[in-house]
């Protein structure tokens, strides 16, 4: 499993834990965009990672450390995050 996928299932089991719908922890963060639920949406699937910023935020709101939530990619293992 690459990286993105595995934060993406990270952030998406993080935020089910809390009850909460991806909507509502785009607006927590908050985005930008109005399109909130379409970025957590995009995250959780892997299409696209949170910035650095957001990494941060959604850590802190999830209440997982930011280590365990986005856990860095192990370049031995061809860019894998480490199981």
């Amino acid at each position: 499993m690459d990286f993105r996928t595995r934060w993406g299932r990270n952030i998406a089991e993080a935020r089910r834990r809390l009850g909460m719908s991806q909507t509502e922890l785009g607006d927590a963060i908050p985005l930008r965009n109005k399109m909130s639920a379409h970025t957590v949406s995009r995250w959780e699937r892997g299409v696209t990672v949170p910035s650095d910023e957001n990494r941060i935020r959604l850590a802190e709101i999830l209440g997982v450390p930011a280590g365990d939530l986005f856990p860095y990619p192990d370049d031995s293992n061809g860019g894998e995050a480490a199981a």
